[in-house]
Order: C-alpha cells, then sequence, then structure tokens
C-alpha cells in the first residue's frame, strides 16, 4: 500500500490539566490506488506493509527503511524503527499521530487553545528523515479527496 495515498483525520483534545492528546479520526479516512481509485481504510489495511512511492508524478513503490525520523515545523523526532523489518501502515500512524502529539504538548499545555483537525496525507523525503504531509479540515468537506487540491497550501504555518 502506497502510504503517500492516505488521507486520515487527526483530531486534538485538550484536558483540563492542559495537557493535549491526538487521535485518528477512521470515520472519513481513505487510501487512494495507483490507478486514483480510492476505497475506505479498513482495520485490515493497518497491517500492511507501508511502501512509499518518492515521486508521486512517477510511482515506483519501494520500501521504507527500517528506521524513521520525521520532521515537522523545524522539529524531528524520536527514531523509530520498524518491528518486522518493515514499517505498516498503522505503525507509521502511531509514530505520525505521537510526534504530533508530542509537539503539541511542547508549545501548547501552558493554557487553553481550540486545535484544528487536520488531515495527514503521508510523508515525503528520502533515506531516513521524512517530512509529514498534512493539512487543515474543512469543516464542510465529506470526502476528503474531492477538493484536496483547493486546501493543499493551507497548511503553510507550522503545527
Amino acid at each position: 500500500m502506497d502510504i503517500n495515498s492516505i488521507i486520515i483525520l487527526l483530531k486534538t483534545h485538550q484536558n483540563e490539566d492542559n495537557s493535549v492528546i491526538c487521535y485518528w479520526d477512521l470515520n472519513d479516512a481513505a487510501i487512494e490506488d495507483d490507478k486514483g481509485n480510492t476505497r475506505e481504510l479498513t482495520p485490515k489495511d493497518f497491517s500492511l506493509e507501508a511502501l512509499y512511492a518518492p515521486d508521486p508524478k512517477n510511482p515506483l513503490l519501494i520500501r521504507l527503511p527500517g528506521e524513521l525520523q520525521f520532521e515537522k515545523g523545524g522539529r524531528e523526532s524520536e527514531v523509530y524503527k520498524s518491528k518486522n523489518g518493515y514499517f505498516t501502515i498503522g505503525e507509521i500512524l502511531e509514530a505520525v499521530r505521537s510526534f504530533i502529539e508530542k509537539i503539541y504538548n511542547e508549545k501548547y499545555s501552558n493554557s487553553k487553545y481550540i486545535f484544528e483537525d487536520i488531515y495527514f496525507e503521508g510523508i515525503s523525503g528520502s533515506f531516513k528523515l521524512f517530512k509529514i504531509k498534512m493539512i487543515i479540515a474543512n469543516n464542510g468537506m465529506t470526502n476528503t479527496f474531492y477538493g484536496m487540491e483547493q486546501l493543499l497550501n493551507m497548511m503553510g504555518e507550522d503545527i
């Protein structure tokens, strides 16, 4: 499965103690295959190997390295290691969720904030350090793949 083609909503909640938790909303999650067909993301998909297309215009799928590190907003994550020699979609999603949650807790646990929902679109990069591709969710959008081009530049500010 091409990890570049997943769209899944990341929601954020702030607790009474100002700590922040992030979680995936699977109600509007989808996968697009290499032919442009979309389908719902199912629990079975989480155990699939996450393959990678470094160039979306020429989608040659390759295996991700056994260790990954993410970059978002000038911050780098810890190094995540695959459990079976390859990353599953579920492992990638959990690593992204925990990294974003850590950033939010570092930046926003000093007061109360209102958080925008954001869509995870995949990762980009090469070798070991990958950028997390996300966009701010449009509240009226019911199917995330339609109208996505209109929102591509909305995530200009760092989280």
